[in-house]
């Protein structure tokens, strides 16, 4: 070097006065990241492999939400095993504790890190979205709501990703730093607000339409730890970045595993349903399934219960669109008048099998709703 300093015996950062760097065996937090991402992936990694067996073994009903989540799995996957090496290398350690030769090894992972950080998140939500999109096809205001969501976060997020791999200046950074934090926090909040839209717009009492909201609100975690990000974001100290770091790394590695894992919790009900036929979550969401496609009073299903029949193949079936493999099985079949009798119907699936069906009347705009029974949530063996 031109000042012939040693980077292996000088700090990185001036400390503070009074204080003495120790380069020898500094004090470290790095084991509490260790201990929160090895529980937290490997709650996300137990999900989304049971998640892809019920979808391929079980409903037998791929899609592409599937897809998101493997990609959102690999991605956070990477993050995480940067983040550990970072720990290695003084991550919830002082700086002036680092020589300046560490310090600038450390750097070269924390650079990756977050350029890994847009798809990680990116495609927790997009997975999310599009699940909710499966659920709520028969809510056109919903639907519109879900798309611009994915249209935004596809091209907000594309944008971050870039902008990490190419703007070097840090005063920008910690500008693109304060815009992902904020955009988080507020996409979070609307993701979780669009199945409660949908749920305030079913013919129910309000006691029910919260026992529907709860299962929706489990990603509140997931908000929580996005709003303790966003601050951790905004009280960053550039100057001991090595310490600061270490609280956002665990609030952003437990944000998107607990999102990942909130996407896989609709598909586990037909995993469990047949020895967990009591349990809160299950009980949930079947009560989700038949509020979903239920909103009509009893005495109206009374009245049509004597006039119901089965489909003919070819006439009576019209817009058909089977959106779900999960336990929620949503088609829709447009009639002509609201009251008409509603008949029952088996739906074709995949693999020439039929599912035995019932019809109720759905309030969304004078559609009606062919809900797959019970019998079947969990689809027809291997």
């Amino acid at each position: 070097m031109a000042s012939g300093l040693d980077p292996t015996k000088v700090p990185s950062v001036t400390p503070p006065t009074g204080v003495k760097p120790n380069f020898d065996n500094p004090p470290s937090k790095a084991f509490i990241y260790y201990i929160v991402a090895s529980i937290s992936t490997a709650l996300m990694t137990f999900f989304v492999i049971l998640r892809l067996y019920v979808r391929s073994r079980i409903t037998r009903a791929l899609w592409w939400d599937d897809l998101t989540a493997v990609l959102a799995l690999l991605s956070q996957a990477a993050y995480t095993g940067l983040v550990i090496q970072e720990g290695t290398l003084g991550l919830g350690t002082h700086a002036w504790d680092l020589t300046l030769a560490k310090a600038l090894e450390f750097y070269k992972y924390a650079e990756p890190s977050a350029i890994l950080t847009a798809p990680a998140i990116y495609f927790t939500k997009l997975t999310l979205l599009l699940l909710y999109l499966r659920l709520f096809s028969l809510n056109q205001g919903v639907n519109i709501g879900i798309w611009a969501g994915i249209v935004f976060c596809s091209i907000y997020y594309t944008i971050v990703f870039f902008l990490f791999i190419f703007v070097k200046d840090n005063h920008k950074l910690t500008l693109l730093t304060y815009s992902v934090a904020v955009i988080g926090v507020v996409s979070d909040v609307y993701i979780i607000c669009l199945p409660l839209v949908a749920v305030t717009q079913l013919h129910l009492d309000t006691a029910r339409k919260w026992r529907v909201a709860t299962v929706f609100l489990t990603g509140l975690l997931g908000v929580v730890m996005s709003f303790l990000g966003c601050i951790y974001r905004f009280q960053f100290d550039i100057k001991d970045n090595t310490y600061s770091l270490l609280s956002i790394y665990i609030v952003n590695t437990v944000e998107v595993d607990i999102g990942i894992i909130c996407t896989c919790l609709p598909v586990m009900a037909a995993l469990f349903r047949n020895n967990m036929k009591k349990s809160w979550w299950l009980t949930s969401m079947r009560s989700l399934r038949t509020f979903l496609v239920r909103s009509t009073p009893s005495s109206t299903a009374s009245s049509n219960k004597s006039s119901r029949s089965h489909f003919s193949t070819g006439r009576n079936r019209r817009n058909v669109v089977n959106n779900s493999s999960d336990n929620i099985q949503l088609v829709t079949i447009q009639t002509g008048e609201a009251d008409d009798p509603l008949p029952i119907a088996d739906v074709e699936r995949g693999h020439n099998e039929t599912w035995p069906t019932r019809t109720v009347q759905q309030g969304w705009k004078h559609s009606e709703t062919i809900d797959a029974s019970e019998d079947h949530l969990a689809g027809k063996g291997h």
